[in-house]
């Protein structure tokens, strides 16, 4: 089995950040959103040997749909020693359009119908950062 998914995202990102005193240390909070048009394509081939002779079995999907990309993201930076600095990070990313390959049910070339397909997912992603920094 020879299969490729690939996918492309066109739209516009925008964006704040705000940044502030926190008395001990600089707090800033980051956010972004992405409306985008998705386009995914999904390409599969494999050779399936039959009694007679071997049969190919080509799949080829396009699949278009409206996307949504959001983040947020947020930071203290706490000053520890003269020119270092210690950051913590806190963030979440959601992304309303991921295609993802559904393996198809049937186990023969004759129920088509059944054959792998895309289908669309969103995704939920959280990140937590430590940093020390030096400045110089």
């Amino acid at each position: 089995l020879d299969d490729e998914v690939r996918t492309a995202y066109y739209g516009l990102l925008a964006g704040v950040r705000l940044t502030g005193d926190a008395g001990f240390g600089e707090l800033s909070l980051e956010g972004t959103v992405a409306p985008a048009f998705a386009r995914s394509w999904y390409d599969a081939a494999q050779d399936i040997p039959t009694s007679a002779v071997t049969r190919n079995l080509t799949i080829r999907e396009r699949h278009d749909s409206p996307a949504v990309k959001a983040n947020v993201r947020l930071s203290l930076d706490v000053p520890v020693a003269t020119d270092w600095s210690l950051g913590f990070t806190v963030g979440c990313e959601y992304l309303s359009y991921m295609p993802e390959v559904v393996p198809s049910g049937a186990n023969n070339v004759e129920h088509y119908d059944d054959a792998a397909h895309l289908e669309d997912f969103s995704s939920l992603a959280g990140s937590l950062g430590l940093t020390l920094s030096y400045e110089f």
